[in-house]
């Protein structure tokens, strides 16, 4: 059966690549945008007029959906929501029985059970002290996912570039094994956990 996805977050630089990639595997997608009029995915993609923070934009996104990936960023001109989003994810999959949830979010959130370099803890800290509302709605996210019965996986990013994927990915569970990710490889990573259950409710950290 063929697969359909539901990319939230679908016009960042990830969120192009993983439709790209999805495509190539010969996946369905959805795509929620507020300016579907500037999209340049053709027919290839069905794309959704709507706002992440809106319940029933994304109820309709998700609808037939197997598995919803969220990288949605956070516009500088507006407070943070990740946690508004993922609230109206988990509960619209609840409604409509989808079980797998990908989302990404950066390495600076620190959980239970990490075992973060020194350098990476400095760096944590400092976006705790400058960053404290988007980093308290990460946090909120998370509580969420704990809290949610769905087959989730949080993704834990260090800084991105704009490249051609590498190719090579490391994957840890307790501390940030590089500084940088392609977006790319972002891209082949989370595409590579839709069938798979090894990240199945856990944070991994990934890097180049």
């Amino acid at each position: 059966m063929n697969k359909k996805i539901a990319i939230i977050g679908g016009r960042g630089t990830v969120g192009k690549k993983i439709s790209k990639k999805a495509l190539e595997k010969g996946y369905s997608v959805k795509m929620l945008t507020r300016y579907p009029e500037e999209s340049r995915s053709g027919d290839k993609v069905c794309l959704i007029r709507g706002d992440a923070r809106n319940k029933e934009d994304i109820k309709e996104l998700i609808k037939g959906c197997d598995t919803v990936i969220n990288t949605v960023g956070h516009p500088k001109s507006e407070k943070p929501f990740y946690s508004t989003v993922t609230a109206h994810i988990i509960q619209g999959m609840k409604e409509l029985g989808i079980k797998r949830y990908i989302v990404a979010t950066g390495a600076s959130l620190t959980l239970n059970g990490d075992e973060k370099t020194f350098l990476n803890q400095v760096g944590a800290n400092l976006f705790q002290l400058f960053f404290s509302p988007m980093m308290k709605e990460k946090e909120k996210e998370y509580e969420l996912l704990k809290a949610s019965s769905l087959d989730w996986t949080l993704i834990r990013l260090p800084f991105v570039v704009d490249k051609k994927g590498k190719g090579h990915i490391k994957v840890a569970t307790k501390n940030m094994p590089g500084k940088v990710i392609t977006n790319e490889d972002i891209a082949s990573f989370l595409i590579s956990q839709l069938d798979s259950k090894k990240y199945i409710r856990c944070t991994p950290f990934i890097s180049n």
